[in-house]
């Protein structure tokens, strides 16, 4: 590959989904005191699969042929990822700070190679072992704490944000390897993508009502909040994962992974820009820390041949 198609058929394009994903926590950390979770998921979901269908409708030519083969994995793994994935993100969003919530996701890295070592036997080296600690102990330290008595600012709401993060970043590395079947059973991945859309919008109707229907929808911040969330789902569910698989075609493992990390460096800016997040001294040493520790972890898993792309998130 000539290095002007290296650039703009596959770094830039993964870049462009990096940073919309980045956005689009933004906006779903901007809008999740106006509605609740399930709520932003359905909205999402909805502008998600309507943009996806509506750019490229030949794709999915086939699609419910391929879809009966797999259907019951791909509808739980649906709902793993979009319905619980994304209601714990998006409450994660809720009680802490869009910077730090987005550095806590890519732990999602760590536990993606953790999982395919247990069930599909791909060997940890030593070196993966120690930068996925080192990942670890510097995401603790990512958290906003008294640096005298290492207690949590905001007492519970930290620690529960964070809980709520990480557990999202967990479901998708599950998710994420268990793709590689579907993978594997010729299931193109814009069809996973579209499939995630529609059993989130599915999934989170009914759990809107039930759980959100105290919001008062005539309010102008409501409504304005359902539009936004419906335009987080164009930028991250729509162009992002375009983007994505688009510039996943040209690159290896190692450095479609590491591009990733646009991600998290989008949501600590817009945080400090536009929501006046602060991070202290410590804070700032621990993100270094994470993102070398899991560009490193990337690095050594590609370098074994390992599948360590983690599933896009917007």
């Amino acid at each position: 590959m000539n290095r002007k198609n290296y650039i703009f058929k596959g770094v830039l394009p993964l870049i462009l989904a990096a940073v919309s994903w980045g956005v689009s926590y933004f906006i779903r950390k901007y809008i999740t005191h106006e509605i609740g979770a399930f709520t932003i998921i359905l909205m999402y979901s909805i502008a998600a699969a309507t943009f996806l269908y509506v750019i490229g409708p030949s794709r999915y030519t086939g699609f419910f042929a391929r879809f009966s083969k797999n259907w019951k994995l791909l509808i739980v793994m649906s709902v793993l990822s979009a319905t619980v994935g994304m209601s714990l993100l998006n409450t994660g969003l809720k009680y802490m700070d869009l910077g730090v919530a987005c550095l806590l996701e890519r732990t999602q890295v760590i536990f993606t190679v953790i999982i395919a070592a247990i069930f599909l036997g791909e060997k940890l080296t030593n070196l993966s072992i120690l930068l996925g600690l080192v990942g670890i102990v510097a995401g603790f330290f990512v958290m906003p704490m008294n640096s005298a008595s290492f207690t949590f600012n905001n007492n519970w709401q930290t620690p529960l944000g964070a809980i709520c993060v990480i557990s999202a970043a967990f479901v998708w590395a599950f998710t994420t390897v268990m793709s590689r079947k579907l993978a594997k059973d010729n299931l193109r991945a814009l069809d996973m993508s579209m499939t995630r859309a529609i059993v989130g919008a599915v999934t989170a109707l009914p759990l809107a009502f039930i759980f959100e229907a105290t919001h008062h929808i005539d309010s102008s911040a409501f409504l304005t909040a359902l539009a936004l969330a419906g335009v987080a789902g164009i930028i991250a569910g729509g162009i992002g994962y375009s983007a994505y698989y688009y510039g996943l075609k040209q690159l290896s493992a190692g450095v479609s992974g590491m591009m990733e990390t646009f991600t998290p460096l989008t949501g600590v800016l817009l945080g400090i820009v536009f929501l006046h997040e602060q991070m202290s001294g410590t804070q700032w040493i621990a993100a270094v820390i994470l993102l070398v520790s899991l560009a490193g972890l990337i690095w050594v898993e590609s370098r074994q041949n390992h599948e360590i792309g983690v599933e896009p998130q917007g």
